[in-house]
């Protein structure tokens, strides 16, 4: 048979659907052993969504359509939608890096570190002055690899991918560690980190599938109540930078420098 699973909504939403347990995307090894023909598809707010299901083993085939891009590996194919999956055996699903972001994350999960996310791809879920952040962990002398940057300039902000001067601000602080863009790339780094600080955005999701320790700063107007469980269970540290009473941005940044130490 040819059998296809859908994905929709931004990278969040998507890896959430992915790699939740259950996900139907884990029947896949169990289908092809049999003789299916699988496929993915996905409509996605962002174009580098679709690096997610590129070369996964078991997928044969993408119907991808995203912020500006399009395409479908198998044209014209007709495909059934996965709904019983009785008698099948479920996998966990991975992340497949290449070799050279293997070799990137083996070389930097050779110490323990720190995962920083600072962006989001919605100006309302970034709060103010992250630079304060950044600055605390340096002087902290806090292994910090910085996550979220899909690209090497400092152009205008590019939705889901980075906000606008980031890598100028990085040239302050050249001991903290940046990755070369690659989404796949930095969601390994979050996976591999002992402990994970950031805003509600697609990694924050990835620190709580993965039961990374979590610093979350987040804007208390914005509700998410999928992630904000998955916070709850995971039993991460949540402070809104806007709620009354909850003092100074500033001391927030302070008070995740210090728990980032521990």
């Amino acid at each position: 048979m040819n059998l296809y699973v859908q994905f929709i909504g931004g990278i969040g939403d998507i890896l959430l659907a992915m790699y939740r347990p259950g996900s139907p995307l884990g029947y896949f090894p169990a289908l092809k052993a049999r003789g299916d023909t699988t496929m993915v598809e996905a409509h996605a707010n962002t174009d580098v969504a679709r690096t997610l299901f590129e070369n996964l083993p078991y997928v044969d085939h993408i119907r991808f359509r995203g912020y500006s891009q399009k395409f479908d590996t198998a044209p014209g194919m007709q495909f059934e939608r996965l709904k019983n999956w009785d008698g099948l055996m479920w996998e966990p699903p991975r992340l497949i890096l290449d070799d050279e972001d293997d070799k990137i994350i083996s070389e930097i999960a050779s110490k323990p570190y720190v995962a920083v996310h600072i962006a989001a791809s919605l100006s309302e879920k970034v709060p103010p002055d992250t630079e304060k952040l950044l600055a605390g962990l340096a002087e902290a002398r806090v292994r910090t690899v910085l996550v979220g940057v899909e690209a090497h300039d400092n152009d205008k902000a590019v939705k889901g991918n980075r906000t606008q001067g980031f890598r100028r601000t990085l040239d302050k602080y050249p001991d903290l560690i940046c990755l070369r863009p690659g989404l796949r790339l930095h969601i390994a780094a979050v996976m591999f980190s002992r402990k994970f600080i950031g805003t509600l955005s697609c990694f924050n999701c990835v620190a709580q599938l993965s039961a990374i320790p979590s610093f979350v700063i987040v804007n208390r107007a914005l509700k998410e109540p999928r992630v904000y469980g998955m916070m709850a269970r995971n039993n991460a540290i949540v402070r809104p930078w806007n709620a009354p009473g909850i003092g100074a941005i500033d001391d927030i940044y302070r008070d995740a420098v210090t728990w980032a130490k521990e």
